[in-house]
């Protein structure tokens, strides 16, 4: 990896770096490392750019960008030492969010009231509740990931519950959208339901130009070292690419990709071998 190098200053690693002085009797400031980048495929989360605050805590991963496996990239990336990760969530324009359709007790019978939809398309499983809270009185909506309560909004109880968890549903949540079913929305109490499933979630589809969209975010920020989820060896060539035209571009950072777990060691030897480039870290044993 290429880097900058002050006079008398000792490197942990071999390499050709680029000097430099101070002149004007400032003090240096020192350099910022790990900051990583990553690019994968997950089941909840923004698609296709950077998300608008940093990850900075592996306890904020799930919120973010849900459980699915793919998003143990970004563990293992905090396990090995990054403090901060940019991560983009990446995938083509045809997922679609999940949904749930509430009922209302109008007029003696029951109509559709309010849809609640998730803001990001994927296939997470949510599961929704409206209950009454009975030392309060005031009605609730709960929404579970799996077991876990993943938000809750409480509301006016009465006649007017389908606008009332309209509006305090959309004023506090980044996740989720409610909307009335019809144009007109209907009164009366909503019906009380039990983690009721959304559905209708689907991710969206990944090829090696999900990947490609993806780096377009990434020379908007900085990074140090940037990681994908995949051992597809077109994506590895074009995240090579990337690095190198980053690097033309006076961006010091590097890639790190992995071989496949099923090769045997030789074809990987050689396989990291044909890229000899100090801006690419490969991986031998990447999988566990």
């Amino acid at each position: 990896m290429s880097g900058t190098f002050l006079i008398g200053e000792k490197k942990d690693r071999p390499g050709v770096y680029f000097r430099r002085e101070n002149y004007g009797n400032v003090d240096v400031v020192g350099a910022t490392n790990g900051i990583s980048a990553a690019i994968f495929q997950a089941d909840w989360g923004p698609l296709n750019k950077v998300y608008n605050m940093d990850l900075t805590m592996k306890n904020d991963i799930a919120d973010y960008y849900g459980n699915d496996e793919h998003t143990r990239i970004l563990r293992e990336m905090f396990e090995g030492g990054a403090i901060t990760i940019r991560a983009i969530r990446c995938g083509e324009d045809d997922g679609e969010p999940s949904s749930i359709i509430l009922k209302a007790n109008a007029s003696d019978s029951k109509v559709n009231a309010v849809k609640i939809t998730a803001a990001y398309p994927g296939a997470r499983k949510f599961a929704v509740s409206i209950r009454t809270n009975l030392i309060t009185d005031l009605r609730e909506c709960i929404i579970y990931d799996g077991a876990v309560i993943f938000e809750k909004v409480t509301f006016e109880a009465g006649n007017n519950e389908a606008i009332n968890l309209i509006n305090a549903l959309n004023k506090i949540s980044k996740n989720f959208i409610a909307s009335a079913v019809n144009d007109e929305v209907p009164s009366g109490a909503l019906d009380t339901v039990t983690q009721a499933p959304m559905t209708g979630g689907k991710n969206p589809t990944v090829t090696t130009a999900s990947y490609d969209r993806a780096t377009n975010q990434l020379e908007r920020v900085k990074w140090n070292c940037l990681i994908v989820d995949t051992d597809n060896v077109a994506v590895h060539a074009l995240i090579q690419s990337f690095v190198e035209l980053s690097y033309e571009t006076g961006h010091f950072g590097f890639g790190c990709i992995a071989g496949k777990s099923s090769q045997d060691l030789d074809a990987r030897m050689n396989q990291a071998a044909s890229y000899n480039d100090e801006k690419i870290a490969y991986v031998l044993n990447g999988w566990e």
